[in-house]
């Protein structure tokens, strides 16, 4: 996944997120956190919201521009903390830059 941007997520820019649209079930907070600790951890990094368009109910997703997913709520893994998906985006990253 190390590619020509060389920061660990192979040719992606952008990491998206895709959340339920429904900002009173507080979806909308949960991605203003996730994404801001995602761009202080990885400022070469730009963070979109519902990138691929529009969400799917109760999604939670976090995944790279080229197709990788991180975390899905979907999937079973529930919201995410902002410094566990930080940390487990850098596990991830680091495990990639040594293959």
């Amino acid at each position: 996944m190390t590619g020509e941007h060389g920061n660990g997520f192979g040719s992606a820019d952008w990491l998206g997120v895709e959340q339920t649209s429904s900002l009173d079930h507080g979806y909308g907070s949960k991605f203003r956190a996730c994404a801001t600790a995602i761009e202080r951890a990885f400022p070469e990094i730009e963070v979109l919201g519902n990138a691929k368009g529009k969400p799917r109910s109760g999604a939670f997703e976090v995944s790279s521009e080229d197709g990788v997913v991180f975390w899905s709520k979907l999937g079973g893994a529930g919201f995410p903390d902002p410094a566990k998906l930080v940390a487990k985006l850098k596990t991830a990253f680091a495990s990639e830059k040594e293959q």
